[in-house]
This record gives C-alpha cells, structure tokens and sequence, in this order.
C-alpha cells in the first residue's frame, strides 16, 4: 500500500488485516526522539575497563527497558502494559526502530485501533499522539 521510496509511518503492521494469535508492530525510531527518552532515561555510568560489546549491550537493555515507560501502547484504548520491545531495522528501508509481537487474544473482532503516545515536549506530563493504525481482526476459525 506504501512505495518503497515513501517515508514511513510513525507506527506499522505488516498488514492491515490480523487473523494469527500474534500482532507485529513496528514502531519507527527517529534522532529526534533521543533528546526525549534521555530526559526519562538516565544510563547508569559503566567502568571503562568493560569491554565496549558489553557496554553496549548494558547501554541497550537500559534503553529498550525505558521504552515500555516511554512509548504508550495502547489497542482500543486498553493499555498494553508491557509489551516487551527490540530494537528492529526496519526489512524494506532499513529505518531504525522498535518492534513488539502483541498477542490478539483481547482484541475485538473487527475494527480495532493501534495507538502510541510519547511524551509531549511542550508538558513532560502529557502525552501525545506519535501514530495510529486501525485495522481488521478476524481470528482464524
């Protein structure tokens, strides 16, 4: 439905129609949102003499942990409390980002509307709206 040329949307699914038990959502990760997840998330010093794969990896589960706070993932207004992220590149335009599997067993037949709220950088105590994406739910029968 989207050109590979096309930049992509905040948030996306593989299809706009579900029928597995699973969901994949790809949340796109953009610089511009680094200065906001730092002011939440404070990175615990790490010793010098670690190795710098380990650090990295100790850097990288702090951000991944600070991104169930930071991005809020809601279906059909119910909040999905933890839903466990990866870092992700993106397959088709290789944009850097996150990516959950959200199982589908409370999602209404039908319509359903996947949203994510970041913080707003105008009040660090209010949301706002990153993205949205409705789409189908038909369990396999």
């Amino acid at each position: 439905m989207r050109s590979p040329e096309e930049r992509l949307p905040p948030i996306s699914s593989p299809s706009e129609t579900v029928e597995g038990p699973f969901l994949r959502v790809f949340v796109d990760y953009p610089k511009l949102l680094d200065a906001a997840l730092s002011k939440r998330c404070v990175t615990p010093a790490l010793p010098d003499s670690l190795p710098n794969h380990i650090r990295r990896l100790r850097q990288d589960s702090v951000h991944i942990a600070c991104m169930n706070d930071f991005l809020r993932l809601t279906v059909n207004d119910s909040l999905i409390a933890k839903p466990d992220w990866m870092f992700h590149e993106h397959p088709v335009v290789g944009s850097p980002g996150v990516v959950a599997y959200l199982p589908t067993t409370n999602f209404n037949t039908g319509k359903n509307v996947l949203r994510v709220e970041v913080p707003s950088s105008k009040n660090p105590d209010s949301l706002r709206v990153y993205g949205e994406v409705p789409f189908w739910f038909m369990p396999k029968q």
